[in-house]
């Protein structure tokens, strides 16, 4: 349900600061799914209070649902809406799959 939704969020939020963190940026810019603005803000606000230097911006992406996640310049940009999401876990499950049935 919602609350399910908003722990997913939250993870996929976390772990796109952590990724961008190790790529170099001292700021991640959020850029949220209009539908999913309220989950994405808990998450951020949730990071923050733990020192995380997160914002969300004011635009929004087209989307299902999720957010993309950016260093403050852009040059680095990562795709968490749903369907980029589910697209990158079915292509690693079909390849999973036929490793098995075929190696």
């Amino acid at each position: 349900g919602e609350e399910g939704y908003a722990r997913l969020i939250e993870r996929l939020v976390r772990a796109a600061a952590e990724s961008l963190q190790a790529r170099g940026a001292s700021r991640i810019v959020l850029v949220p799914v209009e539908r999913d603005r309220g989950y994405v803000e808990a998450a951020a606000s949730k990071l923050r209070s733990e020192g995380v230097n997160v914002a969300v911006s004011g635009e929004a992406v087209e989307g299902l649902g999720g957010f993309l996640a950016e260093s403050p310049d852009a040059a680095v940009r990562l795709d968490y809406r749903v369907e980029s999401v589910f697209t990158r876990a079915f292509e690693e499950a079909r390849t999973a799959a036929l490793k098995a049935l075929f190696s």
